[in-house]
């Protein structure tokens, strides 16, 4: 799937049209993150920014811009965020199968 600020990412397509516009879904929990170049993350990670980081209880909400869309992620409140803050340029990725394609708002 071509996203609209021009990455690729893979995702299962079930009832896609190609060309047609879409929305790719994943889960926020499913979703790797990491400081650093998406080169350096491996193979089908995308470059993202983060614009937020929230404390809700047990989990933590990044929000990232990737390209000009927002994406939210969540992680366990204990587990490390290597000194994540807002503006540094991070990595992002997530295994094909976790990416559902949904079709647009109506």
């Amino acid at each position: 799937m071509r996203l609209a600020c021009g990455l690729s990412v893979e995702a299962t397509a079930a009832g896609a049209v190609p060309g047609e516009a879409c929305l790719v879904f994943v889960r926020p929990e499913r979703i790797a993150v990491a400081a650093g170049a998406a080169a350096d993350m491996g193979t089908g990670a995308l470059p993202a920014t983060v614009t937020a980081l929230a404390p809700r209880g047990g989990l933590v909400r990044l929000t990232l811009a990737l390209g000009e869309q927002a994406l939210v992620v969540t992680r366990p409140a204990h587990a490390p965020l290597a000194g994540l803050a807002p503006g540094q340029a991070v990595a992002v990725a997530w295994q094909s199968r976790q990416a559902r394609v949904l079709p647009p708002a109506a």
